[in-house]
């Protein structure tokens, strides 16, 4: 579980760097607000939003 500006993420990946991502719908990345993230266009897969099967529409990379 990861949390992120009071949302829990329940997929959220290291990848060999040590940068944190997941992926996320737009009904979700809508609650996020502007802060240490970027969104990258190309996700796919479920949503890494605890709770949420939307299909993901971004990838959401966390800056550590």
């Amino acid at each position: 579980m990861f949390e992120y500006q009071g949302i829990s993420f329940d997929d959220v990946v290291k990848d060999d760097d040590g940068h944190l991502w997941s992926q996320i719908c737009s009904e979700c990345a809508k609650k996020v607000k502007p802060g240490k993230h970027s969104l990258d266009d190309v996700g796919s897969g479920i949503c890494g939003v605890e709770g949420c099967e939307n299909e993901a529409d971004y990838y959401i990379d966390f800056e550590n």
